[in-house]
Formats: C-alpha cells, sequence, structure tokens
C-alpha cells in the first residue's frame, strides 16, 4: 500500500495511506544498509503488520519528485530534533527558515533561483 510520511518521531514514521489511515511504521533495515533515511513527505510503500493497531512497515521510498534542497533541510532539522531529544530539551513548536549561505554560495545559487522557487 502507498502514503506518505506526515510525522517521524522516535523511529516510526506516520504514514497517510491511500486508504485514508494513519500507519505507525517503522523503517526496515535495508533503509540503513542503503544510507537512505525516510522524511516527512517521501511518498513510501508501507505494509500492514495490524490493520486493527495501525501498524506498519515502511518496504520502500518512493522516487522523490524535488530532490536536493527541501531534503537535505528536512535531514538538518531532523538531526537537530534527534540532537535535542538526546539532551533531554523539549520544544513545544518548530519553525524553519531558509536562508541563503554558505551551501548556497558552494552551489553558485543565484538571487534569480530563488525567485523562482
Amino acid at each position: 500500500m502507498e502514503g506518505k510520511i506526515i510525522k517521524g518521531i522516535a523511529g516510526f514514521y506516520y504514514v497517510h495511506a491511500k486508504d485514508g489511515i494513519i500507519y505507525a511504521c517503522r523503517a526496515k533495515g535495508i533503509f540503513r544498509k542503503d544510507n537512505q533515511k525516510p522524511l516527512v513527505g517521501d511518498n513510501v510503500e508501507i505494509t500492514v503488520l495490524d490493520a486493527k493497531e495501525k501498524e506498519g512497515n515502511l518496504i520502500r521510498i518512493l522516487p522523490r519528485k524535488n530532490s536536493g534542497r527541501k531534503e537535505e533541510a528536512a535531514a538538518r532539522l531532523e538531526e537537530a530534533k534527534e540532537c535535542l531529544r538526546k539532551e533531554k530539551i523539549h520544544i513545544r513548536h518548530t519553525y524553519m527558515l531558509w536562508f541563503q549561505g554558505e551551501a548556497d554560495a558552494n552551489l553558485k545559487t543565484t538571487g534569480e533561483e530563488y525567485k523562482g522557487m
């Protein structure tokens, strides 16, 4: 069954499936082996393990439509959240701002490119 990851917390990925149900899923070990990290917003394929408890496993990340900046930003945000969780720092709300910075300069991103985003 296919769906979209809407939230990722402590190793669980909450997937809004095409049947309208939100399943709590774990990522299979294949993702670590292939050095892939599921991200919020990814379209995925899942296997339902327990329909009553709404539990499943992620089995495949479907091809991403917007590769690059969004995934990189989402990954950095998730890493920061994980660091804060490990330090037992509670964050009630998360806001993300994107600033043109060093990484963009390294990529030679121009102001004109940003106007098109």
